[in-house]
């Protein structure tokens, strides 16, 4: 069998060094994709949704203490906080939530639920409460029907729990899933490093034994015959 030339070694040498540097290389792009995917979620997708649902809540909450005290007191001035309130309510974050959510079926059916709870407490209650109290004054609203509206809004802030923790849950698995990815980028950036390290190590080992000694070697046996020991 024929012995491989230096050349023939050399390239081999160096195509299964390339390989291996791209291997890694290419490990180390996919664990940075997966890093800004899941970051992307963690930061950009969960974030928001659990921020425009905190911000809807919070207008909900401020409805119903507004709508509540108009109804003991019969007091317009309680109602200023309900323009900012449906402001909120009316600024299109359901909408955004339902896009954010897209693909979560538990989720969008969480956040279904608590929509409809909230639907009927504002349309079951609070609007014919408005209108009794603008026509009838406090003394129109009975306080069993008050406390039928508390009841409602209890209804909807425990279906408007479940929804949020499922986001909550969502987003602390997607935090799980960033440390896991950035330790394995980690990991795969060092690797890199170590296998470039130790490829220079090995390409300067075989060209010493392939080129640099027999070089010497044939200079000193070259020098041996030009001082005449032939």
């Amino acid at each position: 069998m024929r012995r491989w030339t230096l050349q023939r070694r050399l390239l081999a040498t160096m195509l299964a060094l390339g390989v291996l540097v791209a291997v890694v290389v290419a490990a180390a792009a996919w664990a940075l994709a997966g890093v800004r995917n899941t970051q992307r979620q963690v930061i950009d997708h969960y974030f928001d949704a659990i921020t425009t649902s905190n911000e809807q809540f919070l207008a909900l909450v401020d409805t119903e203490t507004a709508v509540r005290g108009y109804a003991l007191t019969g007091d317009p001035a309680t109602l200023e906080p309900l323009e900012g309130a449906r402001a909120v309510l009316g600024s299109g974050g359901g909408d955004r939530l339902r896009s954010l959510l897209a693909g979560d079926e538990e989720a969008l059916a969480a956040l279904e639920r608590a929509g409809e709870a909230a639907s009927a407490w504002y349309s079951g209650w609070a609007e014919p409460t408005l209108a009794a109290v603008e026509a009838g004054g406090s003394a129109a609203v009975a306080p069993g029907e008050i406390e039928r509206g508390k009841e409602l809004f209890d209804a909807l802030r425990a279906e408007y729990r479940v929804y949020l923790d499922i986001l909550q849950e969502r987003r602390a698995a997607a935090v799980q899933d960033l440390h896991r990815q950035t330790t394995w980028l980690f990991a795969a950036v060092i690797a890199v490093a170590v296998i470039g390290l130790v490829a220079v190590a090995v390409l300067w080992l075989l060209l010493s034994r392939w080129v640099t000694r027999p070089l010497a070697e044939l200079a000193a046996e070259t020098r041996t015959v030009r001082a005449g020991a032939l």
